[in-house]
């Protein structure tokens, strides 16, 4: 399934890098919501690109016409969506897929290439209701508990591990390939932590490294597992990316969940990448990568690396991920594959077309009684 290079791009370019970089967050802070309503979000993606060259070039089908469509679950719902091509309604249809649906805009007229100086604008809005309080439900004891060390005695062992591992969730991947020297070395030293004799223990020994070891630093394409360990550097897909390939050196299921997060009316942040071929508009809030891991005995938890601005990692990783405390929608998850390769070809790629590409993303929340 084609995916769109807008989503490859912001796989690098979350809004934890501006918001929770640059933003003084806290406990009961400005952006952080911390409520038990649900929300409805309006969720807007618009993508235009020109042609910066002196000659018509292929028109990039992709990057205009396929959208990331949010999934539906037990706590996300998609009400309904619209498209547009310049400004002009559109049909369009939904490919599904378990993982990373994708909304493509249905439009026989376009033409086979981009002229020089020639623009063409697509997006999409959602309608989307996000259920924050059935998501807390999950971790009642990681919110109620001072400190998540306590919690080792309830947490279950390895053994309650064994019906769920499968390739698909514990496999080594081109990205998350832990038998990377280096990543395995890192493995080494994390099991030897007392803590790790459990698989919430060991979760918290990796988090306790990170926060430690590696400092919030942007990439575009992304790092490497093995690169944020050399670098000790990594943007929120970056540090996840590294903890999942941790976890699944021992078996723990783990993948990288993608999703849009509503911080503030007032947020704004823009980014330029790929010597300007690439820039990014964020309004109100942005995208947002985390790893999301099968913890026993409370099963599938998310886990939001970036956060040290709130407090020690292990203690906030989990209970302020922006999943859990913030209207977040969730668009892919990610399994297999190799999108940091994508990133990179689909860059060079734009550069020698002379293509520039520029993304506007507007989240908007609006809290609703049950």
């Amino acid at each position: 399934m084609l995916k769109p290079l807008y989503l490859l791009i912001l796989l690098s370019l979350h809004v934890a890098l501006g918001g929770l970089a640059t933003t003084p967050y806290g406990e009961g802070g400005a952006f952080i919501q911390y409520t038990l309503n649900s929300y409805i979000v309006i969720l807007r993606i618009q993508s235009s690109v020109v042609n910066v060259g002196d000659k018509a070039v292929p028109l990039p089908t992709s990057d205009l016409l396929y959208f990331d469509y949010p999934l539906n679950t037990s706590d996300q719902t998609v009400y309904g969506a619209q498209a547009w091509i310049n400004n002009a309604r559109h049909s369009y249809r939904i490919e599904r897929d378990d993982h990373s649906p994708l909304l493509v805009i249905e439009d026989q007229k376009l033409p086979d290439t981009l002229k020089p100086n020639e623009t063409i604008i697509t997006g999409v809005e959602y309608i989307v209701g996000v259920n924050i309080s059935k998501r807390l439900s999950s971790i009642i004891d990681f919110q109620v508990a001072e400190d998540p060390y306590e919690l080792l005695d309830k947490a279950g062992g390895w053994r309650d591990l064994e019906g769920y591992a499968n390739e698909t969730i514990t496999g080594a991947t081109k990205i998350w390939n832990y038998t990377h020297p280096l990543v395995m070395l890192l493995v080494k030293y994390l099991t030897r932590s007392l803590a790790s004799d459990k698989p919430l223990g060991y979760l918290l020994s990796i988090l306790e490294w990170i926060q430690d070891n590696v400092d919030y630093s942007i990439r575009v394409p992304p790092r490497y597992p093995w690169e944020v360990i050399v670098e000790g550097a990594g943007d929120c897909d970056d540090q996840s990316n590294l903890i999942i390939a941790l976890l699944r050196s021992q078996g723990v299921p783990s993948y990288l969940e993608i999703g849009y997060v509503f911080l503030h009316p007032d947020y704004r942040y823009s980014h330029v990448e790929a010597s300007g071929y690439y820039s990014f508009e964020f309004r109100g809030g942005g995208g947002h990568g985390w790893v999301t891991a099968y913890i026993p005995p409370w099963g599938w938890i998310r886990v939001d690396p970036v956060l040290s601005s709130l407090g020690p990692l292990p203690r906030v990783a989990i209970k302020y991920a922006l999943y859990y405390i913030q209207a977040t929608v969730v668009v892919s998850r990610i399994f297999k594959g190799d999108y940091i390769l994508e990133t990179a070809e689909a860059i060079e790629e734009a550069k020698a077309e002379k293509l520039k590409l520029h993304i506007v993303i507007e989240v908007n929340a609006y809290s609703r009684e049950e």
